[in-house]
């Protein structure tokens, strides 16, 4: 079975109803909600090929990459049913954001992922050793850049607008700008810029 990565084209749109969880008793101040999206990947194995005579490794076109929401995780505070369209749209724009992180995430990590196929390895472990690396580089890294997101000095859990702004246009970006130089998918569209790199044009460093 090819590999597959799901929960990413198309952009899922997150709604008040994707909210189900119970919030805490004590939130902290100025929360409202809190979203929980995951990236969950299974599979990854190596697979042997003769080349020449020699035995080489690479990875098996079988992993698979699935972004995920935690519904039942996903807290929103009973108040915000009755708050202004304008102020529930504020919000929901901010927690679309975290999906869009684990998306982001989950669709360069599985393009990295896709290279490994090609890969002309000297033993499995050598394959086990770059697919762990290549984990630690970004499902390891997305709830660090959740955090990032939210932080004081960036939106603030989105009470900061302007930063807001900034973070809506790099989501934008790496959704929508090719790579330079251009990139080519299996299926012959571009692939679009990593989110780590838009972040690293507009001054952010991470991971």
């Amino acid at each position: 079975m090819p590999s597959t990565i799901t929960g990413v084209f198309p952009r899922r749109v997150i709604t008040i109803n994707d909210f189900q969880g119970s919030p805490p008793a004590n939130p902290k101040p100025g929360m409202k909600a809190e979203a929980h999206p995951g990236i969950n990947n299974a599979g990854a194995a190596s697979e042997s090929f003769i080349d020449g005579g020699e035995t080489l490794f690479r990875l098996r076109d079988s992993f698979t990459v699935d972004v995920v929401w935690d519904t039942a995780a996903s807290w929103v505070l009973p108040s915000v049913h009755n708050d202004s369209a304008s102020e529930q749209a504020r919000l929901f724009n901010h927690e679309q954001g975290h999906y869009d992180i684990a998306a982001l995430i989950a669709r360069d990590f599985f393009i990295e992922m896709m290279a490994l196929k090609g890969a002309r390895m000297s033993s499995a472990s050598e394959v086990t050793d770059a697919v762990r690396d290549l984990f630690a580089r970004y499902p390891g890294n997305a709830q660090a850049l959740q955090g990032l997101y939210d932080d004081p000095l960036q939106t603030n859990h989105g009470r900061t607008q302007t930063k807001q702004d900034d973070w809506d246009g790099f989501f934008h970006t790496a959704y929508t700008e090719e790579r330079v130089p251009q990139v080519l998918a299996p299926d012959g569209k571009a692939y679009k810029k990593p989110i780590y790199e838009v972040l690293a044009d507009n001054g952010i460093t991470f991971p």
